[in-house]
């Protein structure tokens, strides 16, 4: 990390066009870096080129599943996985520790796009990840949308709230779920699990 992003690393992370705010604050804000980084871990939040990410290993990793194994490709290639979150930075952390598994990652930070992206190319896409609570849709009611679209797209629900092995029963899809803040191998093995089992 050089030494400004260090220096200012827990400062509030400031969002709008105003460059008097925006001007000095080069900070995650702690409550972002919270989200990011389990406090059980050992994880650092790192930055390389504007971007995020939040595991304990470096780039010069090869992508591997979480076990450290290469991982199985779809048929067209390497697996597709689409993430939606309405918070930019999460987009951007978990496009990082997916593409550094191996994965090919489209990320969405506006629900409708996520929706409309879907039902444009259906078979463009391997596995759906998808945050519960965001300002315009629900998880819930995106993974409806999309079912829609494509009955046997295998979903990711993501929440930082404890979520009842009922929720998401009235979608067809397969859906699967993970806690926030999740991990480099948690999210690996969750994507894993959706692309094997459906």
């Amino acid at each position: 990390m050089d030494s400004n992003h260090m220096t200012h690393q827990c400062q509030p992370l400031v969002r709008g066009s105003s460059p008097r705010l925006a001007r000095g604050a080069a900070g995650f804000g702690v409550s972002l870096i919270r989200q990011i980084a389990p406090a059980r871990s050992a994880a650092a939040v790192a930055v390389a080129g504007g971007a995020t990410a939040a595991e304990g290993r470096s780039a010069a990793d090869p992508p591997a599943d979480a076990s450290g194994a290469a991982r199985e490709p779809t048929a067209q290639g390497p697996a597709r996985v689409w993430l939606l979150d309405d918070e930019e930075p999460l987009v951007r952390v978990g496009k990082r520790l997916l593409e550094r598994l191996g994965y090919v990652v489209t990320g969405f930070s506006r629900a409708l796009d996520a929706v409309d992206a879907v039902r444009a190319s259906p078979a463009d896409v391997d596995v759906f990840i998808t945050d519960l609570n965001m300002p315009d849709l629900s998880g819930f009611e995106v993974a409806r949308l999309i079912s829609a679209a494509r009955v046997d797209l295998p979903i990711i629900l993501l929440s930082g709230a404890a979520m009842s092995s009922a929720d998401g029963v009235d979608v067809p899809n397969p859906v699967h779920r993970l806690s926030k803040p999740y991990t480099r191998e948690s999210l690996g093995e969750a994507v894993a699990r959706a692309l094997r089992t459906g």
